[in-house]
């Protein structure tokens, strides 16, 4: 494999030479060679190939889904590798999966664990960015009574951008179903701060969707910008986590 450096690139097969254009770059190798389609559904030695096919295939699907329920938090996040990221996380909760045999471990199975949980709410929705470094102090999620609360805020100590007026925290809960992909999502009212807000403690409630599945409390924080008399969002300016997750 290596990197098309003539003046005419091209992507498609020509000849014995594939080409294709990934990362910015245009890239040529030897057309052919991988598995058979045949081979991999009938030749004994591929039974772990068709078991990771099979698996890898579920999880993918399962990303999509999941996406896709948390379109409304995720729409404006600019990062294209989140659908690789994200499924290499399913991936390996899936193989925690210690119920199942290989070809069908699932990621239900894995998520139940303490293990898998921890994996999907140490996943970074926005790279190097958290919530809880903007706003720091100590966040506690109750499942019971329902609240997110937050204490010893650093309200002053927040890194607002030179242009930010505001700061907005959107939350709310999915409840998503890793075997049928059945999923609701109940997103609060925005909470908005000003610039010069003195708040130590927040006591943010939310409401649990009925829908089966395992729960999922999401947080996102935004810097807005007063322009022409309405907040508008900074783009690049934002964070968002997943901070609890409840089976």
């Amino acid at each position: 494999m290596g990197i098309q450096k003539s003046v005419i690139k091209f992507t498609g097969t020509v000849g014995e030479l594939n080409g294709y254009y990934a990362d910015g770059k245009y890239i040529i190798r030897k057309a052919g060679g991988g598995f058979n389609g045949e081979r991999i559904k009938n030749d004994p030695n591929m039974v772990r190939v068709r078991e990771n096919y099979t698996e890898f295939g579920f999880c993918s699907k399962a990303n999509k889904a999941f996406r896709f329920a948390i379109h409304d938090l995720l729409h404006s996040l600019p990062d294209k590798y989140l659908y690789r990221r994200l499924v290499r996380t399913f991936t390996h909760i899936k193989d925690l999966d210690t119920e199942k045999p290989r070809g069908k471990r699932r990621i239900q199975g894995g998520i139940i664990s303490v293990e898998g949980q921890q994996k999907l709410m140490d996943f970074p929705f926005t790279l190097d960015e958290h919530p809880k470094d903007h706003l720091g102090g100590t966040w506690e999620v109750d499942w019971s009574a329902a609240t997110l609360t937050i204490t010893s805020l650093k309200s002053q100590r927040v890194p607002f951008p030179t242009n930010a007026t505001h700061l907005q925290l959107e939350y709310g809960v999915l409840a998503f179903d890793f075997d049928t992909f059945d999923y609701q999502l109940r997103l609060e009212d925005p909470v908005l701060f000003p610039r010069d807000f003195t708040d130590e403690v927040l006591s943010l409630p939310f409401e649990v969707p009925a829908q089966e599945g395992v729960k999922h409390l999401f947080v996102k924080l935004r810097y807005m910008e007063t322009h022409g008399g309405e907040l508008v969002p900074l783009q690049d300016s934002q964070a968002m986590a997943l901070l609890a997750i409840n089976v």
